[in-house]
């Protein structure tokens, strides 16, 4: 008897793009919102603008993945790296 495989989830770009966005709210970055700011940067509105302008590209669905995985990362070391008694 052979085992049946498990489905496969397949997304499309755009829930790829949310994805994104569900972890970038995780430090206050938003779609639409100036999110955290410092020295006059605001992180969030700078994230609005480059998502968009990827958005624009249509890039294909690997590279969105590509992206999450780097927004992600970042967004761990960073917490790693700043967390308190480090």
């Amino acid at each position: 008897m052979s085992e049946e495989p498990e489905p496969t989830s397949v997304i499309n770009s755009d829930q790829c793009w949310r994805l994104i966005w569900e972890e970038l709210k995780r430090v206050q970055i938003a779609p639409g919102s100036g999110g955290p700011f410092e020295g006059g940067i605001l992180w969030g509105q700078n994230a609005n603008q480059a998502i968009q302008a990827l958005r624009d590209l249509r890039l294909p669905l690997l590279a969105v993945h590509q992206v999450g995985l780097l927004v992600q990362a970042a967004i761990r070391a960073a917490e790693v790296r700043f967390r308190p008694g480090k």
